[in-house]
């Protein structure tokens, strides 16, 4: 790629992201709906359609002595705390990111209700980002629309991220209580569901009846607290929306702690008297300058190249075993799934890179990506099946990363007795807007976008984004069918009612999911030869 089309993708993805903020408001609501918690008093807003409760606190701020330890619960205040605006996001490790001034002090969640009162089914979310970027507040992610017209509650959260909230090392293993260290982010989602139990019926909220998702990085998270131990009775219900525990690598105890010694060394912290005294010290400012995160990495370079690749970590705490491990075993009888990708899942991840148009590259880029297993890799996806190298790079990444993941993930969970529900997001997303930002950004030789990765989260959520209209009577379609099947799965654990297309439950067995777009038709077995091959071979050696 030239330097040139490199900074003309950048200065465009930036472009995006400025506009998906245009909808944000400066202006701070009049404070009308004041909750009395256990713990204090919570004033937030109440429009008679919707409660809103913005920025709060589920955890101490974990700086100082907290950094990189369990998040710590909070005490009793007295006074009232306003909840009018949103918390600050947590430190970013990757960029571009539509949160521009992270801080440490991030542990914070939003809080949307119904006006009416009731007790009302709870949906916690957990963003999307990789566990790099992102925040709960992002505007994409807005619970407006599906509390004031599908009766639940909806909780965005926030949670540490990247090299703040995925660190091991042994001075924070024998720090800690049990002997490891880790898993920081996923110990304040944790922790924020233990927050719910306590305090949602304060809002209209029921306690008995949680459904957690979560989109990409969000559905890791939702999979890795599906398999801990720590969250047993925390929820009911899960939705993992592109993404599973096979999206990020889960080292044992030495192999995270080696991770966290290098992090260390790039902070200059390695041959201090007390490494972990010495990187608690530095600024969260000296932290990311240190660690030198590069522009686009994400979707441009290789992870091992990222500048610092979270991984959970088997840890004896939050992570007893590998997290399929887990799931293999049985984990959570009482909870329903529902999960899926969405068609074309591949394009984003491999669609910011320039690609050959040879057979003699496409070889060199599967050994890079797929190391000894490259040429079983070319032969289930041999470069005479596509247009060129990217075709096939975005098939290989849409399948690897999502597809047959989320395919093993249902195989699984219906195997150890849970009920499971299986989409395929088909709906065609292309607006003027997405043409314009999306496909000036595409590298040479790269499928077109079609239904990408997160193009699924307006029709979650019930909103416009400008890489997601929902402008056309079709999509306005698909956007309430999704919605009302999202708010019955929270309600019963079942997305189905009388006046929706009928969403067959899947099982290893009987394998039917629902193309969720058109005319919401179902089919089976997705993709025999490739999942099997993905889930056999690849995953069963260990890879992932």
């Amino acid at each position: 790629m030239t330097k040139l089309s490199f900074y003309k993708r950048t200065f465009l993805q930036n472009i995006s992201i400025l506009l998906t903020l245009t909808s944000l408001s400066g202006c701070v609501p009049q404070g009308n709906d004041l909750v009395t918690t256990s713990l204090g008093k919570i004033l937030g807003n109440n429009n008679n359609t919707v409660r809103t409760f913005r920025g709060v606190r589920f955890a101490n701020p974990p700086v100082g002595e907290l950094r990189w330890a369990p998040p710590e619960p909070l005490s009793k205040w007295s006074g009232t705390q306003e909840a009018l605006v949103n918390g600050a996001g947590c430190v970013q490790g990757g960029i571009p990111t539509d949160v521009f001034s992270g801080d440490e002090d991030c542990l914070f969640l939003n809080i949307w209700a119904p006006s009416e009162p009731g007790i009302y089914p709870v949906m916690v979310w957990f963003h999307g980002g990789g566990l790099l970027q992102g925040s709960g507040s992002g505007v994409q992610y807005s619970g407006k629309q599906l509390a004031s017209n599908n009766d639940v509650i909806v909780v965005n959260v926030n949670s540490r991220l990247s090299f703040l909230g995925f660190v091991a090392t042994r001075q924070l293993s024998e720090e800690s209580e049990y002997g490891g260290s880790g898993n920081q982010g996923f110990l304040d989602q944790v922790e924020a569901l233990k927050w719910v139990q306590q305090e949602i019926s304060n809002f209209g909220g029921d306690p008995d009846n949680v459904t957690i998702f979560g989109e990409s990085g969000g559905a890791i998270s939702v999979c890795s607290l599906l398999a801990s131990p720590l969250s047993d009775g925390l929820f009911t219900k899960a939705i993992m929306q592109s993404g599973s525990c096979r999206m990020v690598r889960t080292p044992n105890l030495s192999g995270g702690e080696a991770k966290g010694n290098a992090l260390f060394a790039k902070l200059g912290c390695d041959t201090a008297s007390n490494p972990l005294a010495c990187a608690r010290a530095l600024p969260a400012a000296d932290i990311v300058k240190a660690v030198d995160i590069k522009i686009n990495e994400l979707f441009v370079e290789h992870p091992d190249d990222w500048a610092y690749y979270p991984t959970s970590n088997i840890d004896g705490y939050f992570l007893p075993e590998h997290p399929i491990t887990l799931l293999k075993k049985g984990v959570k009888p009482e909870v329903s799934l529902l999960l899926g990708t969405n068609k074309d899942e591949g394009t984003m991840f491999v669609g910011l890179r320039d690609h050959s148009n040879n057979e003699a590259s496409y070889l060199d880029y599967l050994s890079t990506f797929y190391g000894d297993m490259a040429s079983q890799f070319s032969q289930i996806y041999p470069f005479a099946d596509y247009p060129n190298a990217g075709h096939a790079a975005a098939a290989l990444a849409g399948d690897g990363f999502m597809d047959c993941p989320s395919r093993e993930m249902g195989n699984i969970m219906s195997q150890t007795g849970h009920s499971v529900f299986m989409y395929q997001f088909t709906q065609d997303v292309s607006s003027f807007t997405t043409d314009v930002i999306l496909e000036l950004q595409r590298g040479e030789n790269t499928p077109p976008w079609g239904t990408y990765h997160t193009a699924e989260i307006p029709y979650v959520f019930g909103i416009q984004s400008v890489l997601g209209y929902v402008n056309n009577p079709e999509r306005l379609n698909t956007q309430n069918i999704m919605m009302r099947y999202w708010t019955n799965f929270a309600h019963t654990g079942n997305p189905n009612n009388v006046d929706l297309p009928l969403w067959p439950a899947y099982s290893a067995t009987q394998t039917d999911y629902i193309h969720l777009g058109g005319d919401f038709d179902t089919a089976t077995n997705l993709k025999p030869t490739r999942c099997d091959f993905w889930i056999n071979n690849f995953f069963a050696n260990g890879n992932w």
